[in-house]
Order: C-alpha cells, then sequence, then structure tokens
C-alpha cells in the first residue's frame, strides 16, 4: 500500500507540473499571437498611409512634369539670345564605337 500511494503522489506531483508548463506554454503562444496580430494590423495601416501618400506624391508630380513641359514648349531661340545665351562656334559630337575585340590578359 504505501508504494501504491507513493505512486499516486509522484503522478500527481507529475501532473501538476505538467498542467503548469502547458499553462505557461499555452499563455506564451497566445501572447505570441496578439503580438503577431498587432503587428499584421499596424503594417496594413501603415501600407495604406504609405499608398495614399504614393498617390498624393505622382498627382504633384504629374503636376510638375505638366508644368514643366509647358515652360519647355515656350522655349526659343529669340528667348535664349535674349537671356545671353549663344550658339556654339565649334559643333563637337560624340559617336560610341563599339570594340570589335575584347582584351584578353
Amino acid at each position: 500500500m504505501t508504494q501504491a500511494v507513493r505512486a499516486i503522489k509522484t503522478i500527481e506531483k507529475t501532473g501538476k507540473k505538467l498542467f503548469w508548463i502547458m499553462a505557461v506554454l499555452i499563455f506564451c503562444l497566445a501572447a505570441i499571437y496578439v503580438y503577431f496580430v498587432n503587428k499584421t494590423v499596424w503594417n496594413i495601416a501603415t501600407r495604406e498611409k504609405l499608398q495614399a501618400d504614393i498617390v498624393a506624391y505622382n498627382s504633384k508630380l504629374g503636376q510638375q512634369e505638366f508644368a514643366y513641359i509647358s515652360s519647355k514648349n515656350k522655349v526659343t531661340m529669340e528667348m535664349a539670345t535674349s537671356l545671353g545665351f549663344a550658339s556654339p562656334e565649334r559643333v563637337a559630337f560624340v559617336t560610341r564605337e563599339i570594340p570589335r575585340t575584347v582584351a584578353v590578359r
């Protein structure tokens, strides 16, 4: 009988330890789950804000491109000479020659 009582007490102690280990493990997993759900929601909100900012910047960029094109079309040779620009006396063009051989070292 004494051995049976000791065996039962050992099983109860092991059961209590196992219960607390499982309880702590479940708590840790729940905390990790809440953390990752929070990070996911935060990242989604941040991404939506960034997308709205991108739309605003693209709109502003489009307006600036339109202003650049309209001002570019207003520039003429007469306007350039009136601002002090002059035609070059000597015009040189650069060509890109593709080498037909490869240097081997």
